[in-house]
């Protein structure tokens, strides 16, 4: 996927999240492998939303034992 594709992709999610954002930030929990690409994609996403992204990383697995409890985020981003 080339990176003007994933921002696209990207941008979709966070529109379709857009009513739960009111508050005017969108929070995304990524697992480590994509941290320099969400890096990357960070200042990008705020332009085409209007929305400050506030991310956070962790491994994987941190990640979802802490998801089972309920998302706390409006993006999560994790393998599979």
């Amino acid at each position: 996927m080339s990176k003007h594709t994933g921002v696209l992709f990207l941008v979709a999610i966070f529109w379709a999240s857009a009513v739960s954002a009111a508050k005017g930030e969108v929070i995304v929990i990524c697992a480590n492998g994509m941290r320099e690409t969400m890096r990357g994609l960070h200042e990008e996403l705020e332009h085409a939303t209007g929305q400050k992204v506030i991310m956070t990383f962790d491994e994987a697995g941190n990640l979802w034992r802490s998801l089972q409890a309920g998302p706390a985020a409006e993006v999560i981003i994790l393998p599979t």
